[in-house]
C-alpha cells in the first residue's frame, strides 16, 4: 500500500491560477493609472480622429454652400488649440455634444457640416475669425463670391 504523503501548501493548479490572477490584477491597475495620467492625450486623440473623419466626409460629399477650405482651416485651428491642452473641459462641451450626436453617422449633409463648424466655434469662440464666409443654420445656400468677381472683368 502506498501512502500518499500530503504536502502542505497549494497545489500546482492553484499556484498557477494565483500567479495569473496577480499578473492580470497588476496589468489592470497599471492600465487604470495610465488612463488617469494620460487622459488629456486620450481625449486629444479622440478629438483628432473625429475632426479628421468629419473633414474627410465633408471633402468627399461636396456639399452645396459648404466651403471645404473653410472647414479645414477652422478644424486645423481647433486641433491646434486642443493639442496645446490649455483648455478647460467645459470649453469642449459643445464639441462633445456634436460627437455624441454624430457618433454612428457615416454620411454627411449640409446641416451636419454646419453643426460641425458651429460646435468647434462654440468651443473656442475666437475660431470665428478663421471662417471666411458666413455659414447659416437655416440650410440656405451661400452665393458664390467667385461668380461676382467674374462679372467685374
Amino acid at each position: 500500500m502506498t501512502d500518499h504523503i500530503q504536502t502542505k501548501g497549494l497545489s500546482k493548479g492553484c499556484t498557477i491560477a494565483l500567479i495569473v490572477g496577480g499578473v492580470i490584477f497588476v496589468l489592470v491597475v497599471a492600465l487604470i493609472i495610465l488612463v488617469i495620467v494620460k487622459k488629456d492625450d486620450f481625449a486629444a486623440w479622440t478629438y483628432n480622429k473625429t475632426v479628421i473623419n468629419e473633414k474627410r466626409l465633408i471633402a468627399e460629399s461636396g456639399l452645396p454652400g459648404i466651403d471645404s477650405v473653410e472647414v479645414n482651416r477652422v478644424a486645423d485651428e481647433f486641433m491646434a488649440k486642443v493639442d496645446t491642452a490649455r483648455y478647460a473641459a467645459v470649453e469642449l462641451l459643445p464639441f462633445l455634444e456634436f460627437m455624441r450626436q454624430q457618433a454612428t453617422d457615416e454620411k454627411m449633409d449640409s446641416a451636419e457640416a454646419v453643426a460641425f463648424l458651429n460646435a468647434m466655434v462654440k468651443s473656442f469662440p475666437d475660431l470665428e475669425q478663421y471662417k471666411h464666409s458666413e455659414v447659416t443654420d437655416d440650410r440656405t445656400e451661400q452665393t458664390d463670391s467667385s461668380a461676382a468677381s467674374d462679372q467685374s472683368y
